[in-house]
Parts: structure tokens; sequence; C-alpha cells
């Protein structure tokens, strides 16, 4: 058995061994060159809580200013990660992001509020509709 065959053998059995390495997105290259590539979970980490992104994308969709949401977590050391809003405004309205926080604390958990929120002309997303939020990182 060829060092390849025996990598992709072993990474087949790695959730049971290594379950931190099986959250994670990865390939394998013909080289047995393995990378992580990103999370597969994208729940966001505060403070030991587990904030899921949908939730708040749902309800941010639900305010009357608002045509698209994308939420992801921001590195923090107090916190471990914060949820940060990036938001799309439908044509022609004018709202400050604070109307937007307020909104979204009002029916949520105090953990689950967003405490960063950006204005953008786009949400980025693939060609199926998912959010690509490597790249909201990248920004």
């Amino acid at each position: 058995m060829c060092l390849y065959h025996w990598l992709i053998s072993f990474w087949n059995w790695s959730w049971i061994l290594f379950p931190p390495i099986y959250a994670y997105s990865s390939y394998c290259s013909l080289r047995a060159k393995v990378s992580i590539v990103d999370r597969l979970k994208e729940l966001i980490k505060f403070k030991g809580f587990q904030v899921p992104p949908a939730e708040l994308e749902a309800l941010l969709v639900t305010h009357p200013s608002v045509a698209d949401a994308a939420v992801i977590g921001i590195p923090d050391d107090e916190a471990g990660e914060l949820p940060k809003a990036f938001v799309v405004l439908k044509d022609g309205e004018n709202v400050s992001a604070d109307d937007i926080k307020q909104f979204v604390a009002a029916k949520v958990a105090t953990y689950k509020q967003v405490r960063l929120l950006e204005f953008v002309d786009a949400i980025p997303k693939s060609a199926s509709g998912k959010i690509l939020r490597r790249m909201l990182r990248d920004q």
C-alpha cells in the first residue's frame, strides 16, 4: 500500500481518532499533502455560547430595510468570536447600524446579539446561492 492510499485510509478513520480535525473540510493531493481548508460548521463561539449565523441572517432579513444579510465570526481576545453582520439595504432605504442592532437585540438572547455591522453593496454567493463566508472574512 503506497503512502497516498494509506493516508486516505487513515483520513477516513481520523474522525474517530481526532474529532477536531474532522470538523474541518480538507483535501488530499496526489502527493499525500493534506490541507485543511475551512470549518464545516459555521457556528460562532461567543463566550462559550454557540451562535448560529443562519438564525441571525434570517432575523436580519425580516427588518423592513434589509434586502440581504450574512453573519460571520470575527476573532476577539476576550469573547472568542464576535458576530459581525454584513447587510445589504433595499433601494432608497436609509437606516443606521444602531437601528438594525437594536432590532436584533430585541428579538434574541444577549449572547446572540450582533456586535459589529457593516453595510455592503452585495453579499458574495456561489453559483448555488451559498454565502461565501471566506470572502467576507478576507475583506
